[in-house]
């Protein structure tokens, strides 16, 4: 008998659904894949110009952003930009539209300061440069001409004051015009004893010869985005994934294949057919951080152990009176 109710109760614990603890789903955010769909999908976000924040000044091609409606609008005085997640890496949103991507180059942030003299050239990344040309510290409010490269032709200069923001735009980019490709901030002009400048210079009409260590300016809240930008369109891959949707408010991929991830591992999408530049990248890493959903407990599962426990005493109990 003992035997009898001991099988039964074994066969009541293993008829019983193993918990599904370790089961893990991915609620469906922006910016993040679902392993159950194998979705990949990026929106705009909102990002702020450094000067903006920092300065309350607006840079000219700049953005607004409604966070009701979600949308950009363009504005002269615009203190935003939009900021695109793609595959792990940040790129800049042109004019807003999410399938037009441009690499982010350059974002000082509030504590980085460029120290540029006359006649110094600041290396800022592919081919651009910039270069202080004059510097005139006797008039208030003092002044600096700088001039702006591009694989070592000049694409634009200007005569700011100290305090004064400079942005470049593009006239196009990508069908998309006015767009701002460099800004920097003018924070400080400092003569370094007496002024110096060039012969044509705009600013003053003659050249002094500086002491020390000569005039200097400093630079604050630098940002410049890559001429290489490259636009996204539904058919096109990217290593197992491929774009269903894009548009100028998101981009939606899809992977046929189901994808499999763990919790917090790396997912490498292996050679990424990337627009950027016409360059093909190897790989990319996307980590993905899903959201587990706890298994409820099965009812009545601590008492069957109970049960198997007093079975299991009942019967030493009567073997050792027998």
């Amino acid at each position: 008998m003992i035997k009898i109710l001991t099988i039964f109760a074994l066969t009541i614990i293993l008829a019983v659904p193993a918990t599904a603890s370790n089961i893990t789903t991915v609620e469906g955010h922006d910016n993040v894949f679902d392993m159950n769909v194998s979705i990949y999908k990026t929106s705009p976000t909102d990002q702020n110009y450094t000067v903006f924040t920092e300065e309350g000044k607006g840079v000219w091609g700049g953005l607004n952003y409604d966070s009701t409606t979600r949308t950009f609008t363009k504005s002269n005085t615009g203190g935003r930009y939009a900021k695109v997640e793609w595959f792990g890496d940040e790129y800049v949103a042109i004019n807003g539209k999410a399938n037009k991507l441009a690499k982010l180059l350059i974002n000082q942030d509030i504590k980085e300061r460029k120290t540029l003299m006359l006649d110094e050239i600041w290396e800022l990344g592919e081919g651009f440069t910039l270069t202080v040309h004059s510097i005139d510290a006797r008039i208030n409010p003092r002044q600096v001409w700088l001039v702006l490269n591009k694989g070592g032709k000049v694409i634009d200069d200007t005569v700011l004051d100290e305090g004064e923001v400079y942005t470049y735009t593009a006239k196009s980019l990508k069908d998309e015009s006015d767009v701002p490709v460099f800004v920097t901030y003018v924070d400080s002009i400092v003569s370094g004893g007496t002024v110096s400048c060039r012969p044509e210079s705009p600013i003053s009409e003659r050249c002094y010869v500086g002491f020390g260590q000569g005039p200097q300016i400093q630079l604050k809240y630098t940002w410049l985005i890559s001429q290489n930008v490259f636009e996204i369109k539904p058919g096109d891959k990217f290593g197992v994934f491929e774009v269903k949707e894009a548009n100028e408010n998101y981009v939606l991929l899809y992977n046929k294949d189901k994808i499999n991830l763990d919790q917090n591992t790396i997912q490498d999408t292996p050679e990424v057919e990337s627009k950027i530049a016409g360059a093909t990248v190897a790989s990319t890493s996307v980590k993905t951080t899903p959201t587990t959903t706890p298994a409820p407990k099965q009812p009545g599962f601590e008492a069957l152990y109970a049960i198997a426990g007093l079975i299991t005493a009942a019967y030493f109990v009567l073997r050792k009176k027998y």
